[in-house]
């Protein structure tokens, strides 16, 4: 169990409860105690845990989100406070509002930021296939997106992980990639949340099965940062560490706009800047 970047990761069977302002990790043997101050997500990755409704009442007044992650080790679902998302019936009618226009010209402009950072990602790397991925960089830029993503995720991913890998296919590759991702994923339904807006009405995605359409179109861009941790460990077992190692990328420092930012806040400041344009755009195209 540690605290890292604010995040507390739970890998032990334990108990967990509330004492004033702190939350107490009970195992067998250790009680240890956090204060909640330090805390702004708590990720369970082990079945064995139990927690009081008092904790689970305190999280929810502080805002503080619960991650479960299912037997594959691979976040399932989460506890999000009610007092999340105050505004949501301003926020909703926005989302009602967006033109079919400002979703395509938004959807571009992810598509573009998302191409850009697996070429940056390939040119650090040393690998090869950059230029190719350049190419169609420039043609979607021009004719529109087209099946540009699929192209770009073929070219991209045999060059990271070989002629053979799929996505389809289990693998530990694949394993800490969709760790990875679904991570990712929750920071950015948090941000959703917290300003408001549905998550299943999407920009680009659009399953009406799929509850979080707008998180999976805003996560395209983050995730050549999971892919580098992934390539640079392709070869070790998806272990605690592993796992330890991909929650460490929300402290990592990155460019956005000529400011520097931890990628943990990257991702909110880039979900309201998007969501913004699109309340723009749309109304501009009324």
């Amino acid at each position: 169990m540690a605290t890292q970047f604010k995040t507390l990761i739970i890998e032990k069977r334990c108990y967990l409860s509330y004492e004033n302002g702190q939350i107490i990790i009970k195992t067998e043997d250790v009680e240890e105690a956090i204060n909640l101050l330090n805390v702004h997500t708590i990720l369970i990755n082990i079945p064995f845990v139990s927690l009081s409704a008092y904790l689970i009442n305190e999280l929810a007044v502080r805002n503080i989100i619960i991650i479960f992650t299912d037997n594959k080790k691979i976040p399932s679902c989460e506890v999000v406070p009610y007092s999340f998302g105050y505004n949501k019936s301003k926020a909703l009618f926005k989302q009602l509002s967006f033109t079919e226009i400002a979703r395509d010209t938004i959807w571009l402009t992810i598509l573009t930021y998302k191409i850009k950072n697996q070429i940056l990602l390939i040119k650090k790397l040393g690998l090869k296939k950059g230029c190719k991925l350049k190419k169609l960089l420039s043609n979607i830029s021009a004719k529109g997106v087209g099946n540009a993503e699929g192209l770009a995720a073929r070219i991209y991913f045999k060059e990271l992980f070989g002629y053979k890998f799929t996505r389809r296919k289990e693998s530990t590759i694949n394993i800490a990639l969709n760790y990875g991702y679904s991570l990712l994923a929750s920071f950015i339904t948090r941000t959703l949340i917290i300003h408001g807006y549905n998550t299943a009405l999407g920009i680009h995605h659009s399953s009406k099965s799929n509850p979080f359409n707008l998180t999976y179109d805003l996560i395209e861009p983050f995730r050549p940062y999971i892919d580098e941790i992934v390539y640079l460990n392709k070869n070790r077992n998806f272990d605690v560490e592993y796992k330890k190692l991909l929650i460490s990328v929300l402290d990592r420092v990155t460019i956005y706009r000529n400011k520097k930012y931890k990628l943990l806040d990257l991702i909110e400041k880039f979900v309201i800047d998007t969501m913004h344009s699109l309340d723009k755009l749309s109304k501009v195209n009324e």
